[in-house]
């Protein structure tokens, strides 16, 4: 189980889900019309419950950023968040090389952020995987 499997896992889910939109993944310089959603893994901390190894735990969350034009009603941008928080329900378990993806928390679609000529509504799922 590597960090790129767990980003690439959740990331293609995200595209599945969401086919009507394009998804702008990290370290991406261009910026495809409005709608699109920005993905990121934020890594919080890896750990092992044992002396000997083999059985790494990655922690984190997945953050899927619906971005719109500011001026508008938020409705648009809810509306695609809700999508995207029923892609990745609570308790979803995805296979990856080595591991197992577990989403730990229902997705939390949090405020929106006006951000210059955009408009963004964050969708933060947590997860931890897990050598198996």
């Amino acid at each position: 189980m590597t960090e790129e499997d767990i980003q690439n896992a959740l990331g293609q889910r995200l595209v599945d889900a969401m086919p009507l939109y394009e998804v702008v993944f990290e370290n991406r310089d261009s910026v495809p019309a409005r709608p699109y959603i920005a993905a990121e893994v934020v890594r919080v901390r890896t750990f092992d419950d044992t002396l000997a190894g083999g059985f790494k735990h990655s922690v984190g969350f997945f953050q899927a950023t619906v971005v719109i034009e500011a001026g508008l009603f938020a409705s648009p941008a809810l509306h695609i968040a809700d999508h995207i928080a029923e892609a990745f329900p609570y308790g979803t378990r995805i296979t990856i090389p080595g591991g197992v993806i577990t989403v730990m928390q229902p997705p939390a679609i949090q405020q929106g952020i006006r951000d210059g000529m955009d408009y963004r509504v964050p969708v933060r799922i947590d997860y931890e995987a897990e050598e198996q």
